[in-house]
C-alpha cells in the first residue's frame, strides 16, 4: 500500500498544469489539493509507525514494534553501546522488527 501512495504522489506531482482544461491557477490548485488529500490518507493509513529503515529511537525506553509477519509486541530499545554502536531492540525479535512507535498512553 505504501508503494501505491508513492506512485500516486509521483504522478500527481508530475502533472503539468497547461494540460488541464481549466485556467492555470485552478489546475494548479486542484493538483495541490489532490496531493494534500493523498498525503493525509497516506498518513492515516501508516499512523504513527516509523520504518526502522528511516530511523531508530533516540532514547532508551519501551516501544511498540511490528515484525515481518505483522505481529505487534512491546519491547525495549537500548541506547548505543560498545557492542551495539547504533543501539538495538531487546529480546529475540530484534532482527525481525520492521516498524516501531512510542507506546501509546494506556486508557484510564
Amino acid at each position: 500500500m505504501q508503494e501505491a501512495f508513492k506512485r500516486i504522489l509521483s504522478k500527481l506531482e508530475g502533472i503539468e498544469v497547461h494540460c488541464l482544461e481549466m485556467s492555470d491557477w485552478q489546475g494548479q490548485s486542484a493538483i495541490e489539493s489532490a496531493i494534500e488529500i493523498v498525503k493525509q490518507e497516506q498518513q492515516s493509513y501508516i499512523g504513527n509507525w516509523i520504518p526502522c529503515s528511516e530511523r531508530l529511537p533516540d532514547k532508551e525506553g519501551s516501544y511498540l514494534v511490528v515484525g515481518k509477519t505483522g505481529g505487534a509486541v512491546v519491547t525495549r530499545w537500548y541506547a548505543p553501546s560498545e557492542y551495539y554502536p547504533n543501539g538495538h531492540f531487546g529480546g529475540n525479535c530484534a532482527d525481525y522488527i520492521r516498524y516501531w512507535m512510542p507506546r501509546p498512553i494506556a486508557p484510564e
